[in-house]
């Protein structure tokens, strides 16, 4: 009886121990094999570390770009012989991070995002057209050149959306709307600054792209 007892008891143990072990492994697959969208869907629903544009961010007027508060939203207006000028917050470097604002295009064809901005001229644009064609490119101010990382259509055309980047390491992720569009690893550019960026690329006098409701959590 005792033997039965305790052999029972073995098997209870073992049982217990190999559930355990299946339960675990489980949650680490899950947390392994997460999509993006999930863990964007997961770290939005918390409370921002910063919540919309500040004071930290640069303001003032060039011959050729204004990067100004104007109407509740943040708006680079670029003067018509520019293409593409862009607007940072000089004050804070972030390393792994979603980044996700509103954009609106008054004037150009469309506008994005920049970030990972390194002390070297190292950064990484996101942008999106008025037709939803989304670019991501991997630059350097210093004149080295363009890498294009990504291209796509993200859905039908708007003058209005949200757009978002969600960098882990190597890993960084696009997504307008709230909705993944897709992914790329790179290691161009590991952390820096972050900004904003008017694009013109064919018939329009002038860029004005405002942002609003922006948004950074901490990864």
């Amino acid at each position: 009886m005792l033997y039965t007892k305790t052999a029972h008891t073995v098997a209870l143990q073992a049982q217990a121990t190999q559930t355990v072990q299946t339960v675990l492994t489980a949650q680490v697959k899950a947390t392994v094999t997460a999509s993006p969208q999930y863990i964007f869907d997961h770290v939005t629903a918390t409370t921002p570390a910063i919540n919309n544009v500040s004071n930290e961010w640069n303001t003032g007027s060039r011959p050729d770009v204004d990067c100004i508060f104007t109407g509740g939203a943040y708006h680079i207006r670029v003067a018509p012989e520019k293409n593409w000028m862009f607007c940072m917050d000089a004050q804070n470097n972030y390393t792994d991070f979603i980044f996700q604002v509103q954009m609106s295009v008054i004037h150009g064809n469309g506008g994005g995002i920049i970030f990972r901005d390194d002390t070297a001229g190292n950064f990484y644009s996101f942008t999106l057209t008025n037709s939803s064609q989304y670019s991501l490119f991997a630059l350097n101010e210093s004149g080295k050149g363009a890498k294009p990382l990504a291209f796509g259509r993200a859905s039908a055309g708007k003058t209005t959306s949200m757009l978002a980047v969600m960098a882990q390491g190597s890993k960084i992720a696009m997504f307008v709307d709230k909705h993944y569009i897709g992914s790329v690893d790179d290691t161009h550019s590991s952390t820096g600054t972050i900004g904003f960026t008017g694009n013109r690329f064919y018939g329009e006098d002038s860029i004005d792209v405002a942002f609003s409701n922006f948004q950074i959590w901490k990864l």
